[in-house]
């Protein structure tokens, strides 16, 4: 088992000031500040038993990388928001450990795991004091010395391309300072085809992503050719680069830009190219240096160790989301030679395109030759797959009508020769399918007539895509606009199907709408089989919502299922989420009732997280808001059970409570419900068996007077004023008043107060009988009193 510390970045970290009062150091070379030192002595046996002495055990074995990008975690995206939310600490550093062993056991699947661990060791950047210690083991882990060996120096001469893989010979060494990075890249229009060593940094948002990035080229040059060294190389700056001038001398490292040259292992360095002013655009230029006469110049050997250093220092990004925080500098087609004038030509050229970003089918691709020493007077090109599939030119336009991955070849004549390069994989095009998908608006339940909105989703587009819709029973039937708007006359399910081509083939989606009539009461629903179809859930955040639980003990105390909402996980406090049910026809009817079994029970601590339900009722096809029916809260009349802390499922009957909620003030049109919860991080709650009939929340006959209620005068006389004295209940209450039979006669809501008796006057006149008054508070309590006019 390996044992790791966390470093700090590798290119990807973000400024927080820790709580001691200290930032943490940004730099990939220095350990975090919370890093504990290692090498723990062991008293006792795993058993618990003392050992007969203690055990000094040498960890960490090796160092690796936090505070690398994520798309786990929520919050702030830092460094740029195209990066995610980046992750600190040994969690985050492990994972990173454990990729590049198993990048190393990729490439030599026959390692044993003791191999492995002495790879990775031995194959670490040392960081602290030479050899193991007790903060960073056998140093940070390398990931590329791992693979491919060590750097070492190799005999000139030298051409390297960038071209790949594995993208950089064994001759480079990269050192990446606090956040900056080196990364060799086939787009952003390399000088010649396919890639480019782009430098630049991680944080462009911050000052502290402010880094060097070092690519040190190692060579053998003690063999000197006739005429001497010379170093031929291209470079650019982006648009938004700031620069920083290199010394002409330095020791160690320089935070500017330019290219050095060493000749005593790393540790003095002459200026040998200035990369600032007129010496850097944002096109590639050529620059060529004799390095033997510099080398003279400054009375220097060029021998075994050789090293030049091409560097960049600063904060932008190449890629930042943010425009004015893009930045960043490149090189391209370094060469280390004798005389520029007796060389033979080195064969490039640059693409219109870039593999990273396959061209579509029938895309045109403009090549320009960027042949390195002399003047070409002839050129041969060869394209596969294009057309024209061969050329004479200097820069050539070749069109591609079929997905696939091409090959370029060019043959380059000057005065001191003819040379030819081929690129595997030059140019790249895309076989991408489109991908068809739609959503229908309104979500709200769609009535016969109603405009249907079809919004296009499909993915994979980038390709120029058509689209063919059906609408079986719609009107219109068909359509190829991107986002077509339909009606259909008559209740019923309809089949739509999304048909999206591109040059490489179609792709189709097909999906039901179903346009309602209203369910007839009585109506019930009991989740048996999960969501209906006519039902629908709102969960604006796209987190935690409404959740189909499939086996819980129900009011009736059996196991089956319910619908539940997850108070208890749901830290995102505020969130409203909603459960919409179908239509329902509530015309013709007199009264109506809505039932429900519910089961909440809240946290200890209730105030803190009073969470709530409420019950919305909308007019059908207006989708009007009429009216709140039902609201209840933790701390008031929610809880069906005792408070815990625990996450809360039913396990019990008794846990549960049928709500009766009045739905008469709608009766006469159709309507649809939402149950709106309103999460205050509290505990879970479970709702089934969802009921509307046309019966009474409470029968007028049988209802016994309750004490909270009080009408006078009582016995009142024919066409006298009625007051009441309403219950001590904070929140909405429903008023109705209903004659001997059951009929509704007059009807309100009001807001009543927890602290004091309501009193308010019914501005109606009533014919002789006996009635009843019926208030249904915000908590769920039923009250009445009777009442004899004479």
């Amino acid at each position: 088992m390996f044992h790791w510390k966390r470093y700090h970045c590798w290119a990807r970290c973000f400024a927080k000031r820790p709580s001691r009062g200290r930032y943490p150091s940004y730099s990939r070379l220095v350990p975090e500040s919370f890093s504990s030192i290692g090498s723990p002595t062991i008293l006792f046996a795993p058993d618990g038993t003392p050992l007969p002495a203690p055990s000094t055990r040498p960890k960490p074995d090796i160092t690796s990388i936090d505070g690398v990008s994520t798309t786990f975690f929520s919050g702030a995206a830092r460094p740029d928001p195209q990066d995610g939310y980046l992750f600190f600490g040994t969690s985050a550093a492990a994972p990173n450990a454990a990729a590049v062993a198993a990048l190393v056991w990729q490439a030599e699947p026959n390692l044993t795991q003791a191999q492995l661990k002495i790879r990775l060791q031995n194959t670490a950047r040392d960081l602290g004091p030479a050899g193991f210690d007790n903060f960073t083991g056998a140093g940070l882990i390398n990931a590329y010395s791992a693979i491919f060996g060590p750097s070492t120096p190799i005999v000139g001469p030298f051409i390297d391309t960038f071209d790949g893989p594995p993208g950089l010979a064994r001759a480079w060494e990269l050192t990446d300072r606090n956040g900056a990075r080196s990364l060799v890249r086939s787009d952003f229009d390399p000088a010649s085809a396919p890639g480019q060593l782009v430098q630049d940094g991680f944080f462009p948002n911050t000052t502290v992503g402010n880094g060097t990035s070092e690519a040190t080229l190692r060579l053998n040059l003690s063999a000197t050719p006739t005429g001497g060294w010379n170093l031929t190389f291209r470079h650019k700056k982006f648009t938004g680069e700031l620069d920083n001038q290199m010394p002409a001398t330095f020791t160690g490292t320089s935070n500017t830009d330019g290219v050095a040259l060493s000749v005593d292992g790393g540790v003095t360095w002459y200026r040998v190219a200035d990369l600032t002013g007129t010496a850097a655009t944002t096109s590639y230029q050529t620059v060529t240096v004799d390095l033997s006469a510099f080398a003279s110049a400054n009375s220097l050997a060029l021998g075994t160790d050789v090293r030049l250093r091409f560097q960049r220092f600063g904060s932008t990004r190449v890629d930042a989301a943010a425009t004015n925080q893009r930045g960043g500098r490149a090189f391209d087609d370094v060469a280390v030679t004798g005389p520029v004038a007796n060389q033979a030509p080195v064969p490039l050229f640059s693409t219109s395109s870039s593999p990273a970003n396959p061209i579509c089918p029938g895309s045109t691709v403009q090549f320009e030759s960027t042949t390195l020493f002399g003047t070409p007077t002839a050129y041969a090109w060869s394209f596969p797959g294009g057309n024209p599939s061969t050329s004479t030119i200097a820069n050539p336009v070749v069109t591609y009508a079929t997905a696939g991955s091409y090959d370029v070849t060019l043959t380059i004549t000057t005065a001191n020769g003819t040379a030819t390069r081929t690129v595997p994989g030059a140019v790249v095009v895309s076989a991408e399918l489109p991908v068809a998908g739609f959503i229908v608006r309104p979500r709200t339940p769609l009535c016969p007539g109603t405009v249907v909105s079809f919004l296009n989703q499909s993915t994979n587009t980038r390709c120029t895509t058509t689209y063919a819709w059906t609408f079986a029973g719609g009107s219109p039937a068909t359509s190829t606009e991107l986002n077509p708007k339909v009606t259909f006359a008559s209740a019923g399910t309809y089949t739509v199907t999304l048909t999206a081509t591109n040059a490489n083939g179609s792709n189709t989606s097909t999906r039901s709408v179903i346009i309602q009539a209203g369910a007839a009461l009585p109506y019930a629903e009991t989740f048996q089989s999960g969501l209906p179809a006519t039902w629908a859930v709102f969960n604006p955040d796209n987190g935690i919502t409404w959740s189909y639980a499939p086996s819980v003990t129900r009011k009736d105390g059996t196991t089956g299922p319910s619908l539940a909402l997850p108070f208890g996980p749901y830290s995102t406090l505020g969130q409203r989420d909603s459960l919409q049910s179908p239509l329902l026809d509530l015309r013709a009817q007199t009264q109506a009732t809505l039932r429900f079994d519910l089961a909440y029970a809240p946290i200890v601590d209730t105030p803190s997280g009073n969470d709530s339900l409420a019950v919305d009722v909308f007019a059908a096809c207006t989708n009007a808001r009429l009216g709140r029916a039902y609201l209840k809260s933790a701390v008031a009349g929610l809880p069906t059970t005792t408070p815990r802390d625990a996450y809360f499922t039913p396990t019990a009957a008794n846990q549960w409570r049928q709500e009766n909620v009045d739905l008469t003030a709608y009766a006469n049109q159709q309507v649809y419900l939402r149950f709106v919860t309103f999460n205050q991080f509290g505990n879970n709650l479970y709702l089934t068996n969802v009921r509307v009939d046309n019966s009474g929340v409470l029968s007028a006959r049988t209802q016994a007077d309750s004490p909270s209620l009080l009408v006078y005068p009582n016995p009142a006389a024919n066409g006298a004023s009625l007051t009441l004295q309403l219950p001590q209940v904070a929140g909405a209450a429903s008023i109705r008043l209903v004659d001997a039979v059951g009929r509704i006669s007059w009807q309100t809501q009001w807001t009543l107060s927890g602290n004091a008796s309501l009193h308010r006057t019914l501005p109606v006149n009533l014919a002789p009988g006996l009635y009843t008054v019926l208030c249904q508070t915000a908590d769920g309590q039923q009250f009445s009193r009777r009442v004899l006019v004479q």
